[in-house]
């Protein structure tokens, strides 16, 4: 590797840390052409291509690397991250089957930590081999009533034919998630369990499976993906002793053009038909409306990119899950930000690993978006945990600036196209 191109991929890799994906992209580019061998290039602009939702780009470049790779990086566990990206690729296109392969061959020969989650992944997906999951039957769009708006929206669902139930929206949650006992109750298939970091870096119990069916407004699901959870300290800390069976994640919604309607409480899910996406269209273009660009990171991740209380432009995550509060950042991102916070009056909260501490403080002004597409918000309810949870601590590769919730969007009719990949404010 020459000086000029070892210059270049600095630049490309400072700018990917800083959240700058479209700039990196461009400098990786420029150097894919004097050096289109190069893997570390090759694995870097399929992430990329991943996170804008471009599963073919992202296939291609990946399988680009493999081949390019050394015998030795061809073999497990230094091939382990481009297989699990691969796993993530067919994940994200619904070719289960292939992803499948790719996650067991991720995990490879021995079921130890950190790869009993690609394995349990592997397995979970092994399930769908002769189904094609996600199967859609009903109406081209149907509107569900919240049965609450506040501390989060909650609507009825029915599992494997069950009565309608309580499953809260939650965009922080990757798939269709079951309370534990409620996965018993209605036989959902669970493949195995393994600890999952939840907020304040709390380990819950997490299994791993999948559902037959799930009735919601006037559509039927067939074939979906699902994990199962503790909810009972979720139901009594934060919804005061609803009986909360399952939330609904970033993956379901993915597969409608999806809008979390708070200012007429209701859920949207539309079928992806020309004509549902038509008929938005024209909804929007005589409205005003904000459209945000973001990313989908990792299985579900949504990031797109704001501020707070004047700070620099970053990458937040969008994470509708935040009951009651519309913000959470890092201590030392807050502290930097001069957010007054009392430790003294910080109380216990439910999270999916079970109590954590956390404290209540006010944010003054949280902008998403730029330009003629922004949004600001003022006076925000926020929260900081003690224990940071781990996407500010590095773990994505790129810095985060804070988490976006419920609050901040309780005013609009928040609709997620991914076809676009682009946030629907109105």
């Amino acid at each position: 590797m020459n000086s000029t191109t070892k210059e270049n991929l600095k630049s490309a890799n400072e700018l990917f840390s800083n959240g700058e994906f479209d700039e990196s992209e461009k400098v990786l580019l420029k150097i894919l052409k004097s050096d289109p061998d190069n893997v570390e290039v090759l694995e870097k602009l399929a992430t990329l291509s991943l996170w804008k939702n471009d599963t073919e780009k992202a296939e291609r470049y990946f399988k680009q690397a493999t081949e390019k790779k050394s015998w030795l990086g061809n073999i497990w566990p230094f091939n382990a991250q481009l297989k699990y990206r691969l796993a993530s690729t067919y994940l994200r296109a619904d070719r289960f089957k292939e992803a499948a392969v790719y996650y067991a061959e991720a995990a490879g020969p021995f079921n130890i930590r950190p790869f009993k989650e690609l394995n349990l992944r592997g397995k979970q997906l092994a399930l769908f081999e002769n189904e094609t999951p996600y199967t859609i039957d009903g109406e081209n769009e149907t509107d569900i009533e919240f049965v609450v708006l506040d501390p989060l929206p909650v609507v009825k669902v029915g599992v494997n034919g069950s009565k309608p139930v309580n499953f809260f929206i939650d965009t922080g949650g990757e798939e269709i998630i079951l309370d534990s006992n409620f996965a018993k109750e209605v036989g959902a298939t669970v493949v195995g369990e393994i600890p999952q970091e939840y907020a304040g870096t709390k380990k819950g119990l997490t299994g791993y499976g999948k559902i037959n069916t799930l009735s919601i407004g006037g559509l039927l699901v067939k074939n979906i993906p699902v994990s199962a959870i503790d909810l009972q300290p979720t139901s009594l800390s934060i919804f005061n002793g609803m009986e909360i069976k399952g939330t609904i994640g970033t993956r379901f919604l993915k597969h409608f053009l999806s809008t979390i309607d708070y200012k007429n409480s209701k859920l949207v899910l539309r079928k992806l038909t020309e004509e549902t996406k038509a008929k938005f269209a024209k909804q929007t273009s005589l409205s005003t409306s904000k459209e945000i660009p973001f990313y989908l990171v990792e299985s579900h991740l949504m990031f797109a990119r704001g501020s707070f209380n004047k700070q620099k432009p970053a990458l937040f995550f969008i994470d509708t899950g935040l009951a009651g509060a519309g913000f959470l950042s890092s201590k030392s991102l807050l502290k930097k930000a001069d957010v007054a916070m009392d430790w003294s009056k910080a109380s216990m909260g439910a999270g999916g690993g079970g109590m954590v501490k956390g404290l209540n403080i006010e944010i003054d002004e949280v902008s998403l978006g730029s330009g003629d597409n922004k949004i600001v918000k003022h006076n925000i309810k926020a929260v900081v945990f003690e224990n940071d949870i781990s996407i500010f601590n590095g773990q994505l590769g790129f810095k985060v600036g804070g988490l976006i919730s419920h609050q901040v969007f309780r005013d609009y009719a928040l609709t997620f196209n991914f076809n676009e990949m682009k946030l629907v404010l109105q």
